[in-house]
């Protein structure tokens, strides 16, 4: 959000035409912010084609500049800006000038058009404005939007949605800028803030992307000459022309250092200064646009103190007594001294037939009477003669063409300038390099620290008899270096050292290189809790300056800090007696006895890990109780494939759309589905090569593939459209691989959506007069609606735990699921949390009573706001993450609380009707009038937001994932938790309250109060017929859930000790595992 202040402190400029399509989504976002009042001071430059002889009668970019220029004196510039969004709107592309001429004309009648849009048009006056700031700039693409003169990268221009985003984006970087400024002074009231950022260091008079760089600029990649490392250039031989096809690149790169002369700005500095800023220009003298290139290159030398300039030839093949304008001006800068030489060239390039003579072969009489005519005013032409007809020049336009075609790989006659090393070019045809771009290109050296480097490369002269030419030997250092230079800012913090807060290390050695760490850290934070072990580390194993500050907040309500932590980091390896590397370990020494305490692992965000092994409830330790160690393994089990995806047609995520991840032997491994939330999606894989696709069915049948960024495109062989139809994704590493995708719908299903379901697709089917009047569809038909909805094969569970106890709960919840139907039933059951000893139980009691069972994961996405408690996150999956969390091809299932009994058949509620609803949820009962006191959802908030409808409980529920999916209610409830969960007020009861507080837009079918019975909130007359009892916290009473459970449930020892039973007879032989089982009767409830 952009704070509104009433001063203009961001510009908006669009570069762009205004004829281009590319151009209708700036022009709209730019309305629309506009119209809802975004504080933001909005500019247009029309780029237009201003040859003099087309007008707006013959040309549509004019047309539409005399268009905008006659509304905008008539109605103003928002009306002006309005008309062209309606001429891209109702006009097809591309615009014809008679269709505009009459769109034009139907709604301005009266208008006259000759007087508009004629060769005189008074609305074409400023028209070269525009294209003549265009071509200043350096800026290459249009259109281009420009935020306090920042131009947003190429990707922001995409689509609507990205230029908001790029524009936001691009905002709230600066405003911390703007921010630091106010708060120290520099920028006050009496500022024009424009005026203030146009001053900035940093503010740049052009934009030339060769030269700052472009992420987006495939084209615009330089490389960095690599010379000999010796500084020494004695040791390369560079008279023998024959060897310079066989010369390595550095030897010839070293040849053209050691035999180039340089044009400096003053004689009298060339051998007193140091010049850093070496300026090498590739280019064929010979040619219009070589020469244009010396002549700004000589102008810009007139101004720079720093700056030394040479030529290197890339013309036609060089031919002996065959002399041209390179072979003069090569002979010029060879024999005469800077000064003579620069008004020698200056005069040549000057001539009135320089372009005619460009073209020519002199001989030695030509040659003469050209030098005769720039000769005079200090410029001796007779040297330059002699070189000329002692055949030095061949040889050393030889080298430089042999160095720009080999080592350049340019093409003879292609311009490219080399500055201190690094290569720019080849240019384009239509690119320029002018005068100001030297000059950028001379700041830009300066502000990566190259007059320091100079200076001290000037002192080592003195000192060092084989620094001969120290200009040329700081050319060749900076070439070797800007290999390994990395594009960062060095920031400098002054922290105060005065200060009894800030503590500062000095490093052990002062004669190694020191790194330089400042640490600003809130003391008691949980961030700082993961810092200070790597700063440790850091202090150990690197020469470190750390200067640590502390900075605590002043004020705080509650200790931030109710965790013991371990960073699992080791300076060196550790080997035990035998050689053999020894595990990582987290080792907590001295907790306290008392407190209950729960281990938890903070791992990466892309690894998915799990407990193999523990004696212990990992989640309720009591170290009192405990004889021996507490001890537990972990293992890493996934490492996350991560990705956002969006349709390139319009910029937004394909809601709906469904992958697969497999390999060429398994194809469809794992699968999920696209998110509207930034696209994102998620797949479980691991180290190695994986293929992702899209899934069969509507996802592969409305989209195709259609790039990536991160993965590899391949086309498979048997495809005869030639369309991409899979990615291959390496993961190399243990940070996970987030890819970014664009896909598009096939030709034809421009208006088709991925979210019809299955059933909507048999519904079309059944749809059909005809069809109902088969016997059997008639029969089936009746059946669905005598007992209320579909028809299925399986009962799929879903639950989830964390703790022994509540594992068995949850053992007896399932085998009381079991109990009451004769169904196949099948759980799903959440991995994050489960213990290796229940996990180790599952395959016996599910070969034992016949059940199916799968263990489902989904990692937390980073960029949804996080919870801290163990408890709320198990209440966030219970809610956030339907649509992912099952694999696609399932359709329905049932949530159960693990605390819960069932006492029905759970396929009558598989099969209940939801009419329509994506769930249904069970209403709080309200016949237990001793806790109305505790019914918060009777009053305030809650009795105005629900407006009569039932505050529903979240112990049982049952999801359409069909219909879930299809609406994007996880979409929906992913948004809405977002915008809630930042107030720590809000969500209390997480897995309950979002899905009552989204009643209105993602409705709740309400189950029969039978369905879920708990004392707590319902009378004991209707727990005769309940179908499942809940153990619901008791507000009155507080009394623990194992007890109550025995009170309550009558058959609930009996299914406790039946799996008992089954569990100790599949160990009977091992006497510590019954003891085991039998022990957990006493575990202290979490």
């Amino acid at each position: 959000m952009i704070r509104p202040i009433a001063r203009n402190l961001f510009s908006l400029v669009c570069i762009l035409n205004p004829s281009l399509p590319s151009s209708r989504d700036i022009l709209k976002t730019i309305f629309s912010l506009y119209m809802h009042q975004v504080p933001l001071r909005i500019g247009f430059i029309f780029v237009i084609d201003d040859t003099p002889s087309l007008d707006g009668k013959s040309n549509v970019e004019v047309a539409i500049y005399n268009i905008f220029e006659f509304i905008k004196e008539k109605k103003g510039i928002l009306k002006a800006v309005h008309f062209i969004l309606k001429i891209h709107e109702e006009l097809s592309s591309p615009i014809e000038v008679s269709e505009l001429h009459k769109f034009f004309k139907v709604h301005f009648q009266d208008s006259d058009l000759d007087k508009i849009f004629g060769l005189n048009s008074d609305y074409s006056k400023n028209l070269s404005t525009g294209i003549n700031f265009y071509r200043r700039s350096g800026l290459k693409k249009l259109p281009t939007v420009l935020v306090n003169g920042i131009p947003l990268d190429n990707s922001a221009l995409e689509s609507s949605d990205r230029i908001e985003d790029g524009i936001l984006f691009s905002i709230m970087r600066q405003t911390s800028s703007l921010q630091r400024a106010v708060m120290d002074g520099s920028l006050t009231d009496k500022e024009n803030i424009l005026n203030w950022v146009m001053s900035r260091p940093d503010v740049l008079p052009r934009l030339n992307p060769r030269l700052i760089g472009n992420n987006d600029e495939d084209n615009n990649e330089r490389k960095t000459l690599q010379p000999f490392i010796s500084i020494s250039n004695d040791d390369v031989s560079c008279e023998d022309n024959t060897l310079l096809e066989k010369m390595s690149s550095q030897n010839r790169f070293n040849c053209l250092i050691k035999e180039r002369f340089y044009l400096v700005r003053s004689d009298e500095m060339l051998d007193e200064s140091i010049h850093w800023f070496t300026v090498w220009l590739v280019a064929d003298l010979n040619s219009v646009k070589g020469q244009q290139l010396l002549r700004d290159a000589l102008k810009a030398l007139k101004k720079s103190n720093y700056m030394r300039l040479t030529l290197i030839y890339n013309g036609l093949g060089i031919k002996k007594n065959s002399w041209t304008i390179a072979h003069i001006c090569e002979a010029i800068l060879t024999r005469l001294s800077s000064a003579p030489a620069k008004r020698a060239l200056n005069k040549l390039l000057g001539l009135e037939e320089i372009e005619k003579i460009s073209k020519e072969i002199f001989d030695e009489e030509s040659v003469e009477n050209l030098l005769k005519e720039i000769g005079g005013h200090g410029i001796n032409i007779d040297p330059i003669l002699a070189e000329l007809k002692n055949g030095n020049v061949e040889k050393r336009l030889a080298l430089q063409s042999a160095f720009a075609l080999n080592d350049l790989n340019l093409i003879e006659g292609q311009i490219a300038v080399i500055i201190n090393s690094n290569v720019y070019g080849p240019f384009d045809n239509d690119e320029t390099f002018g005068f100001d771009d030297f000059a950028l290109a001379e700041r830009l050296a300066e502000r990566k620290g190259i007059k320091k480097v100079a200076e001290m490369v000037k002192g080592w002269k003195k000192n060092d008899k084989k620094v001969k030419n120290p200009t040329d030997t700081l050319l060749q250092i900076i070439s070797f270096v800007e290999n390994f230079a990395i594009q960062k800012r060095r920031h400098s913090i002054d922290v105060g050292m005065e200060f009894e807060s800030v503590l500062n290390l000095l490093a052990k050695d002062d004669d190694r290189p020191i790194f330089q760490i400042v640490a600003i850290v809130n003391p008691i934070s949980r961030v700082t809790q993961k810092l200070m072990p790597i700063l440790q580390i850091l202090l150990k194993v690197l020469n470190v300056d750390l200067t640590l500050a502390l900075n605590p907040k002043s004020k705080i309500t509650e200790l931030p800090l109710k965790r013991y932590y371990r960073y699992v980091l080791l300076d060196t390896p550790v080997f035990n007696q035998d050689g053999q590397l020894l595990p990582n370990v987290a080792l907590f020494e001295g907790l306290p006895h008392k407190q209950l305490l729960t281990l938890n692992l903070d791992v990466p965000e892309a690894w998915m890990v799990q407990p193999i092994w523990s004696d212990h409830d990992l989640d309720n330790i009591r170290l009192a109780l405990v004889q021996k160690e507490v001890i537990a393994r972990f293992q890493l089990r996934h490492i996350l494939l991560e990705g956002h995806c969006f349709d390139e047609q319009n910029g937004s995520p394909p809601r709906g759309l469904q992958f697969v991840l497999g390999t060429r032997a398994n194809i469809a491994m794992f699968d999920t589905i696209v998110m509207a939330n930034l696209g994102y999606f998620q797949l479980k894989a691991g180290p190695g090569a994986w293929i992702l696709r899209l899934r069969e069915g509507r996802s592969k049948e409305i989209y195709e593939i259609k790039g990536s960024v991160g993965a590899e495109k391949t086309k498979l062989e048997n495809n005869a459209n030639g369309e991409l139809e899979e990615l291959h994704v390496l993961v190399e590493s243990f940070t996970g691989k987030t890819i970014r995708m664009r896909v598009a719908k096939r030709k034809g299903m421009e208006k088709e959506i991925c979210e019809q379901s299955e059933r909507d697709e048999e519904d079309d089917e059944e749809g059909s007069i005809w069809s109902n009047f088969a016997p059997k569809k008639v029969v089936e038909n009746l059946s669905n609606k005598l007992l209320g909805g579909e028809k299925y094969d399986v009962i799929n569970i879903f639950s989830l735990a964390s703790g022994h106890l509540y594992e068995r709960f949850l053992r007896i919840m399932m085998l009381s699921v079991l109990k009451n139907t004769k169904h196949r039933v099948k759980f799903w059951l959440l991995n994050n949390y489960l213990s290796p000893q229940f996990r180790e139980s599952l395959p016996i009691l599910g070969k034992h009573y016949g059940f199916d069972y799968q263990l489902i994961e989904y990692k937390w996405p980073r960029w949804l706001h996080q919870q801290t408690e163990k408890q709320r996150v198990m209440w966030g999956y219970k809610i956030l993450f339907l649509d992912v969390l099952f694999p696609l091809d399932v359709k329905k299932i049932i949530f159960v609380d693990a605390d819960q009994v069932v006492r029905a058949d759970m396929m009558k509620l598989m099969e209940l009707d939801l009419h329509g609803a994506p769930y249904g949820y069970t209403p709080f009962c309200d016949s237990r009038t001793s806790m109305d006191g505790f019914r918060f959802w009777k009053s305030g908030y809650w009795a105005s937001h629900l407006a009569g409808r039932k505050y529903h409980i979240s112990a049982l529920y049952v999801v359409d994932l069909l219909k879930f999916r299809q609406i994007a209610a996880g979409d929906r409830l992913r948004g809405q938790y977002q915008g809630l969960s930042s107030d720590p007020n809000s969500l209390s009861n997480l897995d309950q309250d979002l899905p009552n507080n989204m009643i209105h837009q993602v409705r709740i079918h309400s189950l029969p109060q039978e369905w879920l019975w708990c004392e707590t909130w319902c009378d004991d007359a209707s727990k005769t017929n309940s179908k499942t009892i809940d153990l619901c916290n008791n507000p009155q009473t507080k009394e623990p859930k194992l007890e109550s459970a025995m009170r309550i449930i009558p058959e609930w020892t009996e299914l406790d000790n039946e799996i008992k039973e089954v569990l100790i007879l599949n160990n009977e032989d091992n006497k510590e595992e019954k003891n085991k089982v039998i022990d957990k009767e006493m575990h202290s409830e979490l």
